[in-house]
């Protein structure tokens, strides 16, 4: 299916929605959360605003927690309000109070599942909404019923199992009862003794089962309401909720099917309170919910997701691999302009690819789930290896190199990775700062308290009142930006939080149209080793 028929989905679906690509940019915002919400979407495809539907202030929805693969924090997040989801693999639903949301604030069920490609990658997440605020409303008037419902329990109880003397009282509480339970949306069902003897239904229940009140009362929910698995197969009594509760479990929620009247079947999820009185127990409160809709809301979202994975492709990634195509001439050669065109697209994709790589870091920086693993490496190796890459640009600008390392450097034990990733933010920042012909001297020495990295350059230099915020995110200096305009301001940022994590410093020397030094002091004991959730990303040189 193409994207047009794919969103065609999406957009026509009565079921709020949005999609998300792998960079936390909306990618889909369906009409239905566009009402919703009352935010239009096209003023949100394309940022990462999703948050300002749901919050006053910035801070990761789920979706969002699963792109970065973040579980851990759902907990943290949504504690004692999540669950995994029962029909969708790595799919997580959740029930909350949205303050900001309307007058008064809205109670939503939503359920948010990762997007995979056809290598098992992740390309994004889909979250869908449901609005159970007038559900809660009705929850929360039963629990306001429930302390006078447990002064009246006894009496309601022995009402209905005895002819003493009270019945015509306490039937009169009873009426009370009823009018109350008649009201709550959801069925409800009141059985006695482990055999399930139906005692009171209210109407939500008569209408979801097809029975009428009077031609169940006193029989066997069991026997009313079969109950069965999703293939088919029959449920044991003694497996039922009612039978587990009353044998003093405390089941977790699940969903099964119920069989109607009529013979048909519904899905519905069931909650299950015991009615006991003095350590005896007399009987059970069932709640049941038909979650067809819910159901067929997880397969739309299946599908969807089996959908949205080959829609959400890489895209610069396979821009680069056509520019690559056609520079090396696999299609035929190409005139001046045309090759000029490509490169100009090369390039610019490159930087593109560059800049998700740095927002990714950063966000992984800034939650704490990046990971730490040492081991032994060789400094000068990492450093050749970083400066190899940057040979063209050095070329092109005719800047000239020299190198000075300390043959009495040892191995020491780093994560490769992260050492790679400041070496290269720390190069190309000379590289890309000094102007035609200049000089960048890199170099590894040894010091009174281990190693000394050393980047310097003849370049334009930081000016004096901005060197305090050159490690702030998102910062560049005036003149940087005058003399490259388009860069991120992400990469001595990156650099500084990897060096903080990993207890390495950072310092600098700079003067205005002088040039600057950047020293990174490395102990040798090495990096201090991290567990987390996912490694950082080189750059695109």
């Amino acid at each position: 299916m193409g994207a047009e028929a794919l969103c065609g989905i999406v957009y026509g679906s009565p079921i709020p929605q949005f999609v998300i690509d792998k960079n936390h940019m909306v990618v889909y915002w369906n009409q239905a959360l566009a009402e919703y919400s009352g935010m239009k979407s096209e003023d949100m495809i394309g940022t990462n605003r999703q948050w300002q539907a749901f919050y006053v202030y910035e801070r990761p929805c789920m979706a969002d927690l699963l792109v970065d693969q973040r579980i851990t924090m759902i907990p943290r997040l949504y504690k004692g309000k999540y669950s995994k989801s029962k029909l969708v693999p790595e799919a997580y639903e959740a029930t909350d109070f949205f303050p900001a949301m309307g007058k008064a604030g809205k109670w939503l069920y939503f359920t948010a599942a990762a997007i995979r490609d056809a290598h098992g990658d992740i390309v994004g997440a889909v979250e869908t909404l449901e609005d159970i605020t007038d559900r809660k409303a009705a929850e929360d008037e039963l629990r306001k019923r429930a302390s006078k419902l447990q002064d009246n329990k006894k009496a309601l109880i022995r009402a209905v199992q005895s002819l003493d003397i009270e019945k015509i009282a306490l039937a009169k509480e009873k009426a009370k009862a009823e009018a109350i339970l008649m009201s709550i949306g959801d069925g409800l069902v009141i059985t006695a003794g482990p055999e399930g003897r139906i005692l009171l239904t209210n109407a939500a229940f008569d209408r979801m089962t097809g029975w009428g009140a009077r031609e169940i009362a006193g029989r066997s929910l069991f026997e009313v309401m079969p109950c069965q698995d999703e293939k088919g197969a029959a449920v044991p009594s003694e497996k039922r909720f009612i039978s587990r509760v009353l044998a003093g479990e405390r089941p977790e929620t699940a969903t099964f099917y119920y069989v109607r009247k009529d013979g048909t079947r519904f899905p519905g999820a069931v909650t299950v309170t015991e009615i006991g009185f003095e350590g005896e127990r007399l009987g059970a409160v069932s709640v049941l919910r038909d979650v067809t809709r819910e159901i067929e809301m997880d397969r739309a979202k299946s599908e969807f997701i089996s959908l949205a994975s080959h829609q959400l492709r890489d895209a610069p990634t396979a821009i680069s691999w056509c520019a690559e195509a056609l520079l090396i001439a696999s299609q035929g050669p190409l005139n001046k302009g045309q090759k000029e065109y490509v490169e100009e697209i090369y390039r610019r994709n490159k930087g593109s690819i560059g800049l998700i790589n740095d927002l990714l870091n950063v966000s992984r920086i800034d939650l704490g789930t990046f990971i730490i693993e040492p081991e032994e490496v060789s400094l000068k190796d990492i450093c050749k290896s970083e400066l190899k890459q940057f040979e063209l640009p050095l070329k092109e600008k005719q800047l000239v190199l020299e190198e000075d390392y300390d043959a009495s450097i040892p191995p020491i034990n780093a994560d490769p990775q992260l050492v790679q990733v400041v070496f290269q933010n720390l190069i190309s920042n000379a590289i890309y700062y000094t102007p035609e012909g200049g000089r960048i001297t890199i170099g590894l020495l040894k010091s009174a308290g281990g190693i000394v990295f050393k980047v310097a350059d003849t370049g334009y230099g930081i000016p004096q009142d901005q060197q305090s915020k050159i490690f702030g995110r998102m910062f560049r200096a005036d003149n940087a930006k005058v003399v490259r305009s388009g860069g991120s301001g992400l990469g001595l940022y990156v650099a500084k939080s990897i060096l903080d994590q990993a207890g390495w410093k950072i310092r600098f020397e700079s003067r205005e149209g002088k040039g600057t030094v950047f020293y990174v002091d490395i102990p040798l004991s090495g990096m201090i080793s991290r567990p987390g959730q996912t490694k950082l990303t080189r750059g695109i040189v």
